[in-house]
């Protein structure tokens, strides 16, 4: 178990998937981001949350130089390390990735180019809050329930046409 005054963190067992939810707050006026409900694994630089399951996890440990046998949230974490933003485009699987880097001040989240894992996020007063689970999100103190009017207005009509097709 890593401590700092931000977060408590710990490895999963699970090398290659996790079912993990997280949460991720990120100020709006950009003075910090942290996790709460979230087992992370991280160090007082660079933390790592993942819900999800990665397919490449071999290849990614060895350009990271690091154990394909680690939990997979550190071989991201190495990984980032290693290359930053460039790893993103390499990362294949169903995921939901949160990174917090304090040296660089960035918070980044992600998901598969598909959206086969989703991520969800909400607007409070102070604060962008994302999330890797829906029912997560919603226990937030801070974040409506309520349904987003635009959204449904927007929605309102969408559907398939006789010829199969959706239409607007």
């Amino acid at each position: 178990m890593i401590d700092h005054p931000l977060i408590t963190s710990r490895d999963t067992d699970d090398s290659t998937t996790t079912s993990l939810q997280w949460v991720l707050r990120v100020a709006r006026d950009g003075t910090g981001a942290r996790f709460e409900n979230a087992v992370v694994i991280g160090d007082r630089r660079l933390d790592v949350a993942l819900a999800g399951e990665l397919f490449d996890l071999d290849a990614l440990a060895g350009t990271a130089a690091v154990s394909a046998d680690l939990p997979a949230a550190r071989i991201v974490r190495a990984a980032w390390l290693r290359d930053g933003e460039r790893l993103l485009p390499r990362l294949r699987g169903r995921f939901a990735l949160a990174l917090v880097d304090r040296e660089a001040h960035t918070a980044r989240v992600a998901r598969d180019p598909l959206g086969a894992y989703p991520l969800f996020y909400a607007l409070t007063a102070r604060e962008v809050v994302f999330s890797s689970s829906i029912q997560t999100l919603r226990q937030q103190v801070d974040v409506s329930s309520a349904l987003n009017r635009t959204l449904t207005t927007f929605l309102d009509g969408v559907g398939p046409s006789e010829s199969g097709r959706f239409r607007r």
